[in-house]
């Protein structure tokens, strides 16, 4: 059959040739998942300085920024910002006008990423350091968000932008977006909270009396930050107040009221009386994190009977029944004897409800001695760390902390390790899985090292810890022995990571694993690694989950027959795989998001025809779709072809098959 360059073949066409291969025997299709290395961002000069990546979403969608190096008078002249997509780069950010300098300066910054591909940043204006543009890129184009306002009066403090500047926060799956701005002018002068949903942009926070101060320079001052926002569109942040609308000199205690937004109203949330209250009327109430059920971590200052602080309170509140609960840790020297106090706050939350914190420890005076680390389940309160010999100092006490927590409320930290003489610098990494807290790094006899440490980078929702190692001989020599390792109890620490990546990417030039730096639900990976020689030393790289699927070229044509110049298109099948017909794992060939398929060393898309049929007749959905001859770059004396792509979750498929080219007068090449 001939068909016309880049005309669609009808589905029937495409089934009815595919059906011809039912009489081939195909043997059950063996889909394993291992890993792809890809190196995201936008191809540059090798002197630009390494892509830095900011944010990567569930499906394995990478949003960064990079920066282009012009020459020594001028510098990085360009700080570009980028969403990779898996299959192509898209440039992001406001240029032109106030935000391309003369010399063609510019400055785009990333601050975060959904699930749905939309990116958050900020644009510098040029002839300012600090006067910046919120914008979001909606999937389709870049829009700016927030208050945007440049008819500021000239009278002003010294030193002050004649612009107000927007500075992004947030966003959700939902594309709502919270901020921060500041203002100025002869009248007033500070900053304002705000949320923008793409239709209304709403101010935030508290702008009352007791959240406004004047000056001889200013009639009204007024400051709100916005910190954290979840996907119902509820939001949190602080509101500085005043004392007697006066705004204090020189180094003052914190005097700030926590604030939730519902969606329609800013209330007031925290602690206020009591304890809680100074005799001056102070103050100091801070959310940390919010999450989707709408349950609010943070934490209240207490003061003595005076108006000094002398303590803090965690709590959590219940946005659907407005009620705070007090986290306790069960911890007898948490408490000073001199006056009862405590310093106890929340640091982390995750979508159970589950919230970390610390907690200071006290001696018999009242001295600070070191650092509890807990875990609120909802129901009590448990106390976590190291607390054997080796980490504990000479008061009796120690000092830990929870790095990271995961969706079922295990956690992860690190406890500081104790010399005979005085406090180390280095840790013990630990793992706690619900029950046991479990010991990573250093073990057996790199524990007795006081100078080996380490650090984590990540915890997953599958209680996978993953993090870097360090040995050190003694602090008077270097590390050696930096590693990536990944640990669970049952497989314990392994560095086999760090081991594929050597083994796999030298051809590029990066030669070793740094660290990892961000995890996905998906489980795509952000890594860092080094180079032995050229510029940049170190670099950003994906790593994706890939699986590694059966194709059919032509499955009609045993001896997958390619004319490099014909106009008859390519049919290309992924074969899906079943565990009950026999292969290793499931792979579902309907999952395949057919816009990101590629084929050919040119990696040409779909052109006509494509979709789901079953191949041979085995019960199993494989996929199909057609493919423009000269459009995949197949040269005369291939051999063999491949075609790659993604599933709707962000899986990466890959798959090669033999290919025979034919009416070739001479071998081609590749350019």
């Amino acid at each position: 059959m001939q068909h016309a360059k880049g005309k669609s073949i009808p589905r029937r066409t495409l089934r009815n040739a595919v059906m011809l291969a039912v009489a081939i025997c195909t043997e059950a299709v063996i889909a394993q998942t291992t890993f792809t290395i890809e190196q995201p961002g936008p191809d540059g000069d090798p002197t630009d300085a390494p892509n830095s990546y900011i944010e990567i979403n569930a499906t394995g969608m990478v949003a960064g920024q990079g920066a282009i190096w012009i020459s020594d008078q001028l510098g990085w002249i360009k700080r570009t910002a980028w969403l990779f997509d898996g299959i192509s780069t898209t440039m992001l950010g406001l240029t032109g006008g106030i935000y391309t300098g003369s010399q063609g300066h510019e400055k785009n910054e990333v601050f975060g990423l959904n699930n749905a591909g939309q990116v958050l940043g900020r644009a510098t204006e040029q002839g300012s350091s600090n006067d910046y543009t919120s914008w979001l890129f909606d999937g389709v184009e870049t829009v700016i968000v927030g208050p945007l306002n440049r008819n500021c009066a000239a009278a002003q403090l010294p030193g002050l932008s004649n612009y107000e500047s927007s500075y992004p926060v947030d966003l959700n799956d939902a594309g709502v977006v919270i901020g921060w701005s500041k203002f100025c002018g002869s009248a007033s002068y500070g900053t304002h909270a705000w949320i923008d949903d793409g239709v209304d942009l709403t101010m935030i926070g508290f702008t009352d009396a007791a959240h406004t101060a004047s000056t001889s320079y200013f009639d009204t001052i007024q400051n709100s930050q916005a910190l954290a926002l979840n996907e119902s569109g509820q939001a949190i942040g602080y509101s500085v107040r005043y004392l007697a609308g006066v705004q204090p000199a020189g180094f003052h205690e914190p005097n700030e009221t926590a604030w939730f937004f519902d969606g329609i109203d800013t209330l007031e949330i925290g602690f206020n009386t009591g304890m809680y209250l100074a005799v001056d009327g102070t103050r100091a109430s801070r959310p940390v994190a919010i999450n989707d059920a709408g349950l609010i971590a943070g934490w209240s200052r207490q003061y003595d009977s005076g108006s000094v602080a002398h303590g803090e309170t965690a709590w959590v509140y219940d946005s659907a029944t407005a009620t705070h609960t007090i986290i306790l840790p069960d911890c007898a020297a948490c408490i000073n004897p001199l006056d009862g106090s405590r310093h106890t706050t929340s640091t982390l939350l995750n979508e159970q409800g589950f919230v970390a914190g610390t907690a200071k420890t006290y001696d018999e005076l009242g001295n600070s001695t070191g650092v509890v680390a807990w875990l609120y389940d909802g129901t009590e309160t448990i106390p976590l760390g190291l607390t054997d010999a080796s980490h504990t100092n000479s008061s009796g006490s120690g000092s830990s902390q929870i790095t990271h927590i995961n969706s079922s409320g295990q956690v992860a930290g690190k406890s500081y390790r104790y010399s005979e003489n005085a406090a180390s610098t280095t840790v013990t990494l630990w793992f706690y899985d619900g029950e046991t807290t479990h010991v990573i790094w250093p073990y057996g006899s790199w524990a007795q090292n006081s100078e080996s440490s380490g650090y984590i980078n990540a915890l997953t929702d599958a209680g996978e810890v993953i993090g870097n190692k360090f040995i050190k001989e003694d602090r008077w020599h270097p590390y050696s022995g930096e590693t990536v390792f990944t640990y669970t109890p049952q497989q314990g620490l392994s560095t086999s990571i760090a081991d594929d990546f050597s083994s796999y990417y030298n051809e590029t030039g990066f030669t070793e694993l740094r660290r990892v730096d961000h995890v996905s639900d998906s489980g795509h990976m952000i890594i860092d690694g080094y180079r032995d020689a050229g510029w940049p030393s170190t670099g950003a790289l994906l790593m994706a989950p890939t699986a590694n699927v059966d194709i059919e070229i032509k499955p009609w044509d045993n001896a997958n027959e390619i004319s490099p110049d014909s106009d008859e298109p390519i049919i290309a099948l992924v074969l899906g795989a079943s565990i009950a017909s026999g292969a290793s794992v499931d792979f579902d060939a309907a999952q395949i998001n057919p816009a990101t398929l590629r084929f050919g060393p040119a990696k040409a898309a779909i052109s006509g025809a494509q979709g789901v049929i079953d191949l041979n007749g085995d019960g199993i959905q494989d996929y199909a779709g057609t493919f423009a001859t000269q459009d995949t770059g197949i040269f005369c004396a291939d051999t063999e072809a491949t075609l790659i792509g993604q599933t709707y979750s962000g899986l990466r498929i890959h798959g090669t098959d033999n290919i025979t080219t034919v009416d070739c007068e001479v071998s081609g090449c590749h350019p």
